[in-house]
């Protein structure tokens, strides 16, 4: 059968899946539960990417210090 031929059976839904089905689909649901929940767990408790630092700077500062990367990291002179 091809996905170009219509379905053999008009209520194709009515038709009984199969218990593996059922079941990676069970499996994948609460792996799914169980991610969305981290999710704030791992925000409040996780120690990355907090998103409450921030730094003040000025922009001539802020210059000085990317020239300084630049001269460090440059390999190519144009």
């Amino acid at each position: 059968m091809s996905s170009f031929l219509p379905p053999s059976e008009r209520i194709w839904w009515n038709t009984p899946i199969g218990k593996e089905e059922v079941l990676w689909i069970g499996i994948a649901l609460v792996w799914c539960l169980i991610m969305f929940f981290m999710m704030p767990y791992w925000h409040i408790y996780g120690k990355q990417n907090l998103s409450n630092e921030a730094y003040q700077t000025t922009p001539a500062r802020f210059q000085s210090r990317v020239d300084e990367m630049v001269s460090q990291f440059q390999v190519l002179d144009d």
